[in-house]
Parts: structure tokens; sequence; C-alpha cells
């Protein structure tokens, strides 16, 4: 892989599944284990904003608060609840590193734990 935002963040995270461009919250980059579960293509995944994919009853004001908590902290573990391309509820445990690379700061996750809840 020679996407510069993902060998960053594999600095931090050996095992990096997805990160997210914090700026404009769209994915940068996905994993095939995340691309499958999902059920996007690499293309179509990179395309979309976080927003895009959590499951309608995710609070938008209380994800972004969590988001400016994870900003302060730049390391730890959440879980969020989202959609798949068809519609499909996913529970994505993950460990995840704030990061800086040239100006920009983005979010690289690890998934720990995957619950298909549908």
């Amino acid at each position: 892989m020679d996407n510069p935002v993902v060998v960053e963040a594999r600095k931090y995270l050996e095992t990096v599944d997805f990160v997210i461009d914090l700026y404009d919250k769209s994915f940068v980059w996905a994993s095939e284990k995340v691309l499958q579960i999902a059920g996007y293509t690499s293309s179509e995944f990179t395309k979309l904003h976080t927003f895009d994919t959590l499951d309608k009853s995710v609070d938008q004001e209380a994800y972004k608060k969590e988001l400016a908590e994870e900003l302060a902290n730049k390391h730890g573990t959440t879980t969020v609840l989202c959609n798949t391309k068809v519609g499909k509820k996913v529970r994505l445990t993950i460990e995840y590193q704030i990061f800086e690379l040239n100006g920009g700061w983005y979010r690289a996750a690890k998934a720990l734990k995957v619950d298909m809840l549908q």
C-alpha cells in the first residue's frame, strides 16, 4: 500500500482496517475485511462520509460530541452502529488512533469486534 496516510496510520496501529479524514469525515481507505463486511467496493467506500454509514438510530449530535472527545484523547476504543450497503446493521468495536499528517487530521481504526445484527 503506497497511500501515505495508510503508511502513517500503520506507525500507530499495526493493523489498520480503515482510515477517516476528520476534516470532511470521508473514508480515505478500508481493508478488504471492512469492504467485505460493508458490501462496498473500494472506490464506492472512499466516496462515503462517516455519517452516510451510521445507522439512523445513532444521534448525530452525540456522535459529533464523541468525535470531539476522541480528538482530545487521540487514542482509545469505541463502539459504532453502522449500516452496510444493503442496509444491514453492524456494531463495530474499534481501537482508534488520531494522527496528523501534512496538516490534515485522520482517524485510523482497527476492528476489535464485529457483530452483524440483522
